[in-house]
């Protein structure tokens, strides 16, 4: 072999492996983008939206300020009261999912054992779902008791959630139209929490845009 013929095939090598390696990066770039969400490229806010005013807002301001500074919202959603209580063998494997009574469960741990107990605002019991008996109970005993029953029979549960606002929620984020980053939709959540026309609290967090209780409700481990 000539040494032109052989500098023709090195150049022609060293060009097949730089395209190579420019499509694998493409194609590591894409997967990236397909499973790992990007809430800034997520995320479209009200024309009138900024920053700086959103957080100048606090509790207390009249709605009317609210929207003198920041403009009308998206939309606006009115949430219930949920509280739930969980007793577990393994906190660390189950999750509550806000404005749910379902739960989110941690793969992997066979020993699993949880009984998650829905009450209403006067403390009654309304769903029970579990995957054993708690304390020896069946689901349709549990259903008679209230939560200070509960708590005296059982102690205090594992995980607490309550979302108890009973406001309406204005929306000043939305996912953008068309493909969005991630394998779920997680968008930079800016939501104005109002109550009789006062603002009771404030979202600024990232999460799923269609889930209206993201952010307002107090979730705690004991």
């Amino acid at each position: 072999m000539n040494k032109k013929l052989r500098n023709k095939i090195l150049i022609g090598l060293a060009i097949f492996l730089l395209v190579a390696s420019g499509l694998i990066i493409y194609l590591l770039i894409e997967v990236d983008k397909a499973l790992n969400p990007d809430p800034k490229y997520n995320t479209v806010f009200t024309e009138m939206y900024n920053e700086n005013n959103f957080n100048k807002i606090q509790p207390g301001d009249d709605v009317d300020y609210v929207i003198d500074i920041i403009g009308k919202p998206f939309k606006v959603d009115t949430i219930d009261f949920i509280e739930q209580l969980l007793y577990t063998n393994s906190p660390e494997d189950v999750f509550f999912i806000e404005g749910s009574d379902g739960l989110r469960l941690h793969g992997g741990n066979d020993s699993l054992k949880y009984s998650n107990i829905t009450v209403n605002n006067k403390g009654e019991v309304i769903k029970v779902f579990a995957d054993f008996e708690l304390g020896g109970k069946s689901k349709d005993q549990l259903m008679l008791l209230n939560k200070n029953q509960l708590i005296e029979l059982f102690g205090e549960p594992q995980k607490h959630m309550i979302c108890d606002c009973k406001c309406a929620i204005y929306s000043y984020s939305k996912l953008k139209e068309g493909p969005y980053r991630g394998k779920l939709p997680v968008i930079d959540l800016r939501k104005i929490m109002v109550l009789d026309s006062i603002v009771v609290g404030k979202v600024k967090i990232e999460g799923n845009p269609y889930n209206s209780y993201i952010g307002t409700c107090k979730i705690n481990k004991n």
